[in-house]
Protein backbone atom coordinates (compact mmCIF):
# COMPACT_ATOMS: atom_id res chain seq x y z
CA UNK A 1 0.00 0.00 0.00
CA UNK A 2 1.56 3.65 -0.65
CA UNK A 3 1.77 5.86 2.13
CA UNK A 4 1.74 9.67 1.22
CA UNK A 5 3.58 11.50 4.46
CA UNK A 6 3.16 15.04 2.39
CA UNK A 7 0.70 14.65 0.07
CA UNK A 8 -0.07 17.61 -2.39
CA UNK A 9 -1.98 19.71 -1.69
CA UNK A 10 -4.41 21.17 -2.67
CA UNK A 11 -7.87 21.03 -3.60
CA UNK A 12 -9.83 19.51 -0.94
CA UNK A 13 -11.17 16.00 -1.43
CA UNK A 14 -14.50 14.73 -1.55
CA UNK A 15 -16.09 11.97 0.72
CA UNK A 16 -16.27 9.81 -2.39
CA UNK A 17 -12.67 10.67 -3.67
CA UNK A 18 -11.22 9.96 -0.18
CA UNK A 19 -13.03 6.65 -0.08
CA UNK A 20 -11.49 6.02 -3.25
CA UNK A 21 -7.82 6.95 -2.31
CA UNK A 22 -8.35 4.73 0.84
CA UNK A 23 -9.80 1.91 -1.02
CA UNK A 24 -6.32 2.19 -3.13
CA UNK A 25 -4.07 2.13 -0.20
CA UNK A 26 -3.12 6.03 -0.09
CA UNK A 27 -3.54 7.01 3.31
CA UNK A 28 -1.97 9.93 4.42
CA UNK A 29 -0.31 10.88 8.18
CA UNK A 30 -2.49 13.89 8.79
CA UNK A 31 -6.03 14.78 7.59
CA UNK A 32 -8.54 17.45 7.83
CA UNK A 33 -12.03 17.10 8.28
CA UNK A 34 -14.02 20.50 7.80
CA UNK A 35 -17.47 21.08 7.15
CA UNK A 36 -20.64 22.12 8.87
CA UNK A 37 -22.34 18.82 7.96
CA UNK A 38 -22.24 16.28 10.54
CA UNK A 39 -23.13 13.30 8.64
CA UNK A 40 -20.19 13.74 6.21
CA UNK A 41 -17.72 14.25 8.83
CA UNK A 42 -19.03 11.18 10.54
CA UNK A 43 -19.26 9.38 6.83
CA UNK A 44 -15.22 10.58 6.57
CA UNK A 45 -14.11 9.53 10.11
CA UNK A 46 -16.08 6.00 9.64
CA UNK A 47 -13.88 5.38 6.11
CA UNK A 48 -10.48 6.41 7.86
CA UNK A 49 -11.31 4.44 10.70
CA UNK A 50 -12.29 1.40 8.58
CA UNK A 51 -8.98 1.73 6.34
CA UNK A 52 -6.65 2.31 9.42
CA UNK A 53 -7.91 0.65 12.80
CA UNK A 54 -10.65 -1.81 11.45
CA UNK A 55 -12.58 -3.64 14.00
CA UNK A 56 -9.64 -2.44 17.03
CA UNK A 57 -11.31 0.94 17.09
CA UNK A 58 -13.70 -1.17 20.13
CA UNK A 59 -10.52 -0.20 21.77
CA UNK A 60 -9.17 3.04 22.00
CA UNK A 61 -6.26 2.43 24.27
CA UNK A 62 -4.34 0.43 21.60
CA UNK A 63 -5.25 2.08 17.87
CA UNK A 64 -8.10 4.39 17.97
CA UNK A 65 -8.05 7.29 20.23
CA UNK A 66 -10.21 10.74 20.55
CA UNK A 67 -9.10 13.64 21.99
CA UNK A 68 -10.97 16.78 22.93
CA UNK A 69 -8.61 20.11 21.66
CA UNK A 70 -10.49 22.49 24.27
CA UNK A 71 -9.28 20.50 26.97
CA UNK A 72 -5.72 19.39 25.74
CA UNK A 73 -2.27 21.06 25.07
CA UNK A 74 -1.31 20.99 21.55
CA UNK A 75 2.05 19.09 22.93
CA UNK A 76 0.04 16.47 24.46
CA UNK A 77 -1.46 15.87 21.26
CA UNK A 78 2.04 15.11 19.75
CA UNK A 79 3.09 13.50 22.52
CA UNK A 80 -0.08 10.83 22.01
CA UNK A 81 0.66 10.67 18.02
CA UNK A 82 4.28 9.71 18.97
CA UNK A 83 3.60 7.39 22.18
CA UNK A 84 3.25 3.96 20.18
CA UNK A 85 2.55 0.10 21.30
CA UNK A 86 4.46 -2.45 21.21
CA UNK A 87 1.61 -4.75 20.21
CA UNK A 88 0.66 -2.06 17.13
CA UNK A 89 0.38 -4.30 13.96
CA UNK A 90 3.31 -3.99 11.62
CA UNK A 91 1.91 -2.58 8.47
CA UNK A 92 3.41 -0.23 5.37
CA UNK A 93 0.72 2.48 5.98
CA UNK A 94 -0.91 4.14 9.55
CA UNK A 95 -2.31 1.46 11.80
CA UNK A 96 -3.54 4.06 14.82
CA UNK A 97 -6.17 6.94 14.35
CA UNK A 98 -6.10 9.67 17.02
CA UNK A 99 -9.26 11.95 16.37
CA UNK A 100 -8.46 15.64 17.36
CA UNK A 101 -12.25 17.12 17.91
CA UNK A 102 -12.67 20.51 18.22
CA UNK A 103 -9.28 22.35 17.31
CA UNK A 104 -8.86 25.78 16.37
CA UNK A 105 -5.48 27.01 14.96
CA UNK A 106 -5.93 30.94 16.06
CA UNK A 107 -5.41 29.58 19.28
CA UNK A 108 -2.00 28.18 18.67
CA UNK A 109 0.88 29.96 20.50
CA UNK A 110 4.09 30.50 18.81
CA UNK A 111 6.06 27.35 20.60
CA UNK A 112 2.90 25.17 19.60
CA UNK A 113 3.54 26.34 15.27
CA UNK A 114 6.96 25.23 15.95
CA UNK A 115 6.26 21.95 17.42
CA UNK A 116 3.09 21.61 14.67
CA UNK A 117 5.99 22.09 12.01
CA UNK A 118 8.38 19.74 13.24
CA UNK A 119 5.63 17.09 13.50
CA UNK A 120 4.32 17.82 9.48
CA UNK A 121 7.59 17.81 8.20
CA UNK A 122 8.62 14.68 10.19
CA UNK A 123 5.08 12.55 10.87
CA UNK A 124 4.94 9.57 12.67
CA UNK A 125 4.38 7.09 9.91
CA UNK A 126 2.22 4.63 11.88
CA UNK A 127 -0.02 7.01 13.25
CA UNK A 128 -2.91 8.85 11.19
CA UNK A 129 -3.76 12.07 13.36
CA UNK A 130 -7.59 13.87 11.89
CA UNK A 131 -8.25 17.19 12.89
CA UNK A 132 -12.15 18.14 13.26
CA UNK A 133 -13.68 21.08 12.63
CA UNK A 134 -16.73 23.07 10.96
CA UNK A 135 -14.52 25.40 9.94
CA UNK A 136 -11.09 27.02 10.15
CA UNK A 137 -9.35 30.53 9.82
CA UNK A 138 -6.81 30.19 6.85
CA UNK A 139 -4.56 32.80 7.44
CA UNK A 140 -3.04 31.98 10.80
CA UNK A 141 0.62 30.15 9.95
CA UNK A 142 -0.83 26.61 11.96
CA UNK A 143 -3.57 26.54 9.42
CA UNK A 144 -1.05 27.64 6.39
CA UNK A 145 1.16 24.24 8.05
CA UNK A 146 -1.90 21.89 8.12
CA UNK A 147 -3.64 22.59 4.95
CA UNK A 148 -0.08 22.21 3.16
CA UNK A 149 0.59 19.00 4.38
CA UNK A 150 -2.64 17.57 5.02
CA UNK A 151 -4.92 16.32 3.12
CA UNK A 152 -8.37 18.19 3.47
CA UNK A 153 -12.07 16.88 3.11
CA UNK A 154 -14.56 18.89 2.60
CA UNK A 155 -17.75 17.86 4.80
CA UNK A 156 -20.22 20.73 3.57
CA UNK A 157 -23.47 19.84 2.22
CA UNK A 158 -23.85 20.39 -1.56
CA UNK A 159 -26.50 23.44 -1.89
CA UNK A 160 -26.47 23.26 -5.72
CA UNK A 161 -28.94 20.86 -6.96
CA UNK A 162 -26.99 19.75 -9.67
CA UNK A 163 -24.64 18.46 -7.30
CA UNK A 164 -26.82 16.95 -5.03
CA UNK A 165 -28.35 14.91 -7.95
CA UNK A 166 -24.47 14.27 -8.83
CA UNK A 167 -24.57 12.51 -5.37
CA UNK A 168 -27.91 10.70 -5.37
CA UNK A 169 -26.95 9.17 -8.62
CA UNK A 170 -23.32 8.12 -7.12
CA UNK A 171 -24.62 6.57 -4.09
CA UNK A 172 -27.48 5.00 -6.29
CA UNK A 173 -24.69 3.26 -8.18
CA UNK A 174 -23.03 2.05 -5.47
CA UNK A 175 -26.16 0.41 -4.22
CA UNK A 176 -26.52 -1.74 -7.80
CA UNK A 177 -28.87 0.88 -9.41
CA UNK A 178 -29.50 4.12 -11.80
CA UNK A 179 -31.92 6.30 -11.09
CA UNK A 180 -33.96 8.09 -13.62
CA UNK A 181 -33.85 12.26 -13.48
CA UNK A 182 -37.57 12.73 -12.35
CA UNK A 183 -36.62 10.48 -9.39
CA UNK A 184 -33.60 12.40 -8.50
CA UNK A 185 -35.96 15.83 -8.57
CA UNK A 186 -38.54 13.58 -6.57
CA UNK A 187 -35.86 12.71 -4.00
CA UNK A 188 -34.71 16.39 -3.66
CA UNK A 189 -37.66 17.57 -3.21
CA UNK A 190 -38.67 15.63 -0.81
CA UNK A 191 -35.21 16.26 1.25
CA UNK A 192 -33.58 18.44 -0.19
CA UNK A 193 -29.62 18.63 0.85
CA UNK A 194 -30.29 16.78 4.06
CA UNK A 195 -27.87 13.63 2.76
CA UNK A 196 -28.86 11.83 5.96
CA UNK A 197 -32.06 11.63 4.70
CA UNK A 198 -31.33 10.80 1.11
CA UNK A 199 -29.21 7.92 1.83
CA UNK A 200 -32.08 6.68 4.11
CA UNK A 201 -34.31 6.79 1.37
CA UNK A 202 -32.10 5.45 -1.04
CA UNK A 203 -31.32 2.80 1.12
CA UNK A 204 -35.29 2.07 1.30
CA UNK A 205 -35.62 2.39 -2.20
CA UNK A 206 -32.60 -0.06 -2.79
CA UNK A 207 -34.32 -2.72 -0.70
CA UNK A 208 -37.49 -1.89 -2.45
CA UNK A 209 -36.99 -2.60 -5.78
CA UNK A 210 -34.24 -5.39 -5.34
CA UNK A 211 -32.46 -6.98 -7.95
CA UNK A 212 -34.69 -3.64 -10.65
CA UNK A 213 -31.75 -1.89 -12.60
CA UNK A 214 -33.11 1.55 -13.06
CA UNK A 215 -35.63 3.30 -10.85
CA UNK A 216 -37.97 5.98 -11.40
CA UNK A 217 -40.48 8.47 -9.72
CA UNK A 218 -43.46 6.18 -9.78
CA UNK A 219 -41.35 4.16 -7.86
CA UNK A 220 -40.40 6.45 -5.69
CA UNK A 221 -44.19 7.54 -5.05
CA UNK A 222 -45.11 3.58 -4.32
CA UNK A 223 -42.60 3.55 -1.45
CA UNK A 224 -43.57 6.44 -0.16
CA UNK A 225 -47.46 4.84 -0.51
CA UNK A 226 -46.09 1.56 1.63
CA UNK A 227 -44.26 3.48 4.23
CA UNK A 228 -46.25 6.38 5.20
CA UNK A 229 -49.78 7.34 5.27
CA UNK A 230 -48.78 11.02 4.93
CA UNK A 231 -45.85 12.59 2.87
CA UNK A 232 -44.08 15.85 2.77
CA UNK A 233 -45.34 16.12 -1.13
CA UNK A 234 -49.05 16.38 0.11
CA UNK A 235 -47.85 19.43 2.37
CA UNK A 236 -46.22 21.06 -1.01
CA UNK A 237 -49.04 20.05 -2.78
CA UNK A 238 -51.26 21.74 -0.47
CA UNK A 239 -48.97 25.03 -0.34
CA UNK A 240 -49.13 25.08 -4.10
CA UNK A 241 -53.23 24.99 -4.31
CA UNK A 242 -53.04 27.96 -1.41
CA UNK A 243 -55.08 25.54 1.29
CA UNK A 244 -54.10 26.51 4.94
CA UNK A 245 -56.27 23.94 6.07
CA UNK A 246 -54.85 21.62 4.43
CA UNK A 247 -51.31 22.54 5.16
CA UNK A 248 -52.40 22.29 8.93
CA UNK A 249 -53.55 18.89 8.98
CA UNK A 250 -50.48 17.50 6.73
CA UNK A 251 -48.42 19.30 8.75
CA UNK A 252 -49.66 17.91 12.23
CA UNK A 253 -49.68 14.30 10.33
CA UNK A 254 -46.21 14.29 9.60
CA UNK A 255 -45.20 15.79 13.06
CA UNK A 256 -47.49 12.95 14.70
CA UNK A 257 -45.52 10.73 12.38
CA UNK A 258 -42.30 11.66 14.23
CA UNK A 259 -40.82 14.07 11.35
CA UNK A 260 -39.42 17.43 12.32
CA UNK A 261 -38.61 20.89 11.24
CA UNK A 262 -35.14 19.62 10.46
CA UNK A 263 -37.23 17.57 7.30
CA UNK A 264 -39.89 19.67 6.71
CA UNK A 265 -38.87 23.02 6.58
CA UNK A 266 -36.62 22.52 3.33
CA UNK A 267 -39.18 21.19 1.76
CA UNK A 268 -41.41 24.46 2.21
CA UNK A 269 -38.51 26.88 1.22
CA UNK A 270 -38.12 24.17 -1.81
CA UNK A 271 -41.20 24.74 -3.15
CA UNK A 272 -41.29 28.11 -2.39
CA UNK A 273 -37.62 28.60 -4.52
CA UNK A 274 -40.07 26.61 -7.55
CA UNK A 275 -42.68 29.87 -7.04
CA UNK A 276 -40.28 32.69 -7.45
CA UNK A 277 -38.60 30.80 -10.06
CA UNK A 278 -41.70 30.16 -12.14
CA UNK A 279 -42.97 33.72 -11.45
CA UNK A 280 -39.82 35.24 -12.48
CA UNK A 281 -39.57 33.31 -16.22
CA UNK A 282 -43.22 33.80 -16.49
CA UNK A 283 -42.64 38.05 -16.68
CA UNK A 284 -39.76 37.10 -18.96
CA UNK A 285 -42.51 35.51 -21.30
CA UNK A 286 -40.57 32.53 -21.88
CA UNK A 287 -42.71 29.92 -23.59
CA UNK A 288 -44.60 27.77 -20.75
CA UNK A 289 -43.07 24.44 -22.46
CA UNK A 290 -39.81 25.78 -21.77
CA UNK A 291 -40.15 27.24 -18.38
CA UNK A 292 -41.98 23.94 -17.12
CA UNK A 293 -38.38 22.34 -18.27
CA UNK A 294 -36.54 24.95 -16.10
CA UNK A 295 -38.42 23.86 -12.99
CA UNK A 296 -37.74 20.99 -10.84
CA UNK A 297 -39.85 18.02 -9.47
CA UNK A 298 -42.49 15.78 -10.60
CA UNK A 299 -43.35 16.96 -14.26
CA UNK A 300 -47.41 16.76 -13.11
CA UNK A 301 -47.12 19.46 -10.33
CA UNK A 302 -44.84 22.10 -12.29
CA UNK A 303 -48.25 23.31 -14.21
CA UNK A 304 -49.29 23.72 -10.58
CA UNK A 305 -46.58 26.12 -9.37
CA UNK A 306 -46.51 27.88 -12.42
CA UNK A 307 -50.76 28.86 -12.47
CA UNK A 308 -49.82 29.40 -8.26
CA UNK A 309 -46.93 31.52 -9.32
CA UNK A 310 -48.80 33.62 -11.59
CA UNK A 311 -51.43 34.73 -8.89
CA UNK A 312 -48.59 36.36 -7.26
CA UNK A 313 -45.87 39.23 -7.53
CA UNK A 314 -42.34 38.19 -7.72
CA UNK A 315 -41.93 40.49 -4.96
CA UNK A 316 -44.09 38.85 -3.02
CA UNK A 317 -43.35 35.62 -3.80
CA UNK A 318 -39.29 36.68 -2.77
CA UNK A 319 -41.10 37.90 0.90
CA UNK A 320 -42.17 34.12 0.73
CA UNK A 321 -38.54 32.94 0.27
CA UNK A 322 -37.40 35.39 3.12
CA UNK A 323 -40.12 34.31 6.00
CA UNK A 324 -38.39 30.73 5.36
CA UNK A 325 -35.28 31.74 6.10
CA UNK A 326 -36.63 33.32 9.40
CA UNK A 327 -38.19 30.27 10.16
CA UNK A 328 -34.78 28.66 9.89
CA UNK A 329 -33.32 29.16 13.49
CA UNK A 330 -36.75 29.43 15.01
CA UNK A 331 -38.02 26.40 14.44
CA UNK A 332 -34.83 24.30 14.98
CA UNK A 333 -34.30 26.17 18.23
CA UNK A 334 -37.88 25.64 19.86
CA UNK A 335 -39.39 22.17 20.15
CA UNK A 336 -42.73 20.86 20.42
CA UNK A 337 -45.48 22.82 19.93
CA UNK A 338 -43.68 25.56 19.79
CA UNK A 339 -41.69 24.02 16.55
CA UNK A 340 -45.07 23.13 15.00
CA UNK A 341 -46.68 26.53 15.68
CA UNK A 342 -43.65 28.22 13.50
CA UNK A 343 -44.24 26.19 10.37
CA UNK A 344 -48.06 26.26 10.91
CA UNK A 345 -47.18 30.33 10.82
CA UNK A 346 -45.26 30.20 7.61
CA UNK A 347 -47.66 27.36 5.99
CA UNK A 348 -50.58 30.12 6.55
CA UNK A 349 -48.59 32.86 5.08
CA UNK A 350 -47.30 30.81 2.11
CA UNK A 351 -51.01 29.85 1.20
CA UNK A 352 -52.40 33.42 1.93
CA UNK A 353 -50.29 35.06 -0.67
Amino acid sequence: MARSRHPAANKALSLSRLQDRLKAGEIGCVYLLLGDDAFLRRRALEALTAAIVGDAAEDPGLSYERIDAEETTFAEIIDAARSLSLFLPVSDHPVRLIRVAGFDTKKFKDDEIDLLREYLENPVPETCLVFEALKIDRRPKASKLLLQHGVEVDCTAPTDERDIGRWIEGKSDAMGFSIEPDAIAYMIEMAGNNLQQLEQELQKLALYVGDQKRVGAKDLEALLERSREHSVFELTDALVKGDAQRCVEVLNFLYDDGASAFQILPMIAWIVRQMVIAGDLAQQGLPERELLKQLRGRWDSRKAVLSRARRSTVAELQGLLVACAEADIPSKVRRGDAERGTLEVLCRRVCAA
